[in-house]
């Protein structure tokens, strides 16, 4: 490198060293963060921003490393600039969970040993039966009594305890992950896996052909009829429950607007959630899943009922179908979505459905 105060070259290694003396030898005020970052800019020719390295490695999910090696920036100067401009780095754990790094270390494994997993490939699990029976005697660590043991002795195991150790046990994980997912500091990250999930959910059902759709289907099936009747009202009241509590909210809101109504009209067989009393309006209440959202669901995407699989399109034209069932005898339907109710005050819902009824 050329230092750009005195116009000699020095080594990589000796960057910060000789920038340091050039400091106390031209008497410069300015802080050696600043001179770094200008001896950066200088050597490399560029005019380093923020934008640039916000946009590689917060948005894009880069590395360091292939920052480094796509833009010719030497390692440690990469991690220089990301200080200087206060980008946080990842974790070690943070960056070992980025999908691109995942990517490129499953790409690396696949060209080496023909596997997306290490794990899987033959030579691997050759090496590791020859050094557990090297060291253990057994071709697997789990056959060693030794190891049985040492389980055993520190609460790792299952098989020793009883059925309401076991049940206080998993009461005690399921509280510590809901403790976890409902913590309001944590709520940004859950949301992001929760739709991380859902977009992986629905481009895998997208990507099933017609068979294996249908087989998809009749496991889920399976799974459904399998359940006890007890079991099978748990899952539709807990998947009922938003909905329920949304109605419960509509209900509150036109008692408090002094506006009466008959909950559950039928019309030519056809339940609507609410009429208005002495008037043709019917309000409709629509869970985002089980009316699949618009705002939040494609055409084309399948939605997970207990005991069929729908796409969301086919929803769209039930509701429409129903929608135009109350206009044929004279009524006004009003839908209000799960998802206009949210993080909303008492105040935003009534100026909701008075801006609904009013339009």
């Amino acid at each position: 490198m050329k230092c750009y105060i005195c116009q000699n070259n020095f080594p990589n290694n000796l960057f910060g060293v000789h920038l340091r003396i050039c400091k106390n030898l031209h008497d410069l005020n300015e802080p050696i963060k600043e001179i770094k970052f200008k001896e950066l800019c200088f050597s490399y020719k560029k005019d380093f921003k923020k934008e640039f390295f916000e946009k590689l490695y917060c948005y894009e999910k880069r590395s360091i490393k292939n920052i480094s090696e796509n833009y010719n920036i030497i390692y440690a100067h990469v991690v220089f600039l990301l200080n200087y401009f206060s980008i946080k780095k990842r974790t070690h754990k943070e960056e070992c969970n980025n999908e691109n790094v995942r990517k490129k270390c499953a790409d690396t494994v696949n060209t080496k040993y023909g596997v997306r997993n290490i794990s899987q490939s033959d030579e691997i699990k050759k090496r590791k039966s020859n050094r557990f029976f090297k060291n253990y005697g057994v071709n697997n660590i789990f056959k060693d009594e030794n190891f049985k043991q040492w389980i055993l002795e520190n609460n790792f195991a299952w098989n020793n305890q009883s059925n309401a150790e076991m049940t206080n046990r998993i009461l005690k994980q399921t509280k510590s992950i809901k403790n976890f997912w409902n913590e309001p500091t944590n709520q940004e990250y859950c949301d992001n896996i929760k739709n991380n999930n859902n977009v992986k959910f629905h481009e895998y059902l997208n990507n099933l052909s017609e068979d294996e759709l249908k087989i998809h289907n009749k496991k889920k099936g399976k799974w459904w009829h399998e359940l006890s009747d007890e079991q099978k009202t748990a899952t539709l009241l807990k998947r009922k429950q938003i909905s329920s509590n949304i109605e419960s909210k509509i209900a509150e809101i036109l008692s408090f607007l002094n506006i009466s109504y008959t909950r559950q009209k039928f019309i030519n067989r056809m339940s609507y959630d609410f009429l208005l009393t002495n008037t043709k309006i019917l309000i409709e209440v629509q869970g985002d899943f089980w009316h699949a959202n618009p705002n939040i669901y494609n055409d084309s995407d399948v939605l997970k009922y207990p005991l069929k699989h729908i796409k969301a399109s086919v929803l769209w034209k039930i509701d429409e179908n129903k929608k135009l069932n109350a206009e044929k005898y004279g009524y006004k339907v009003i839908c209000i979505w799960e998802s206009e109710m949210k993080k909303k005050s008492d105040n935003e819902l009534i100026n909701l459905i008075l801006l609904k009824l009013n339009a």
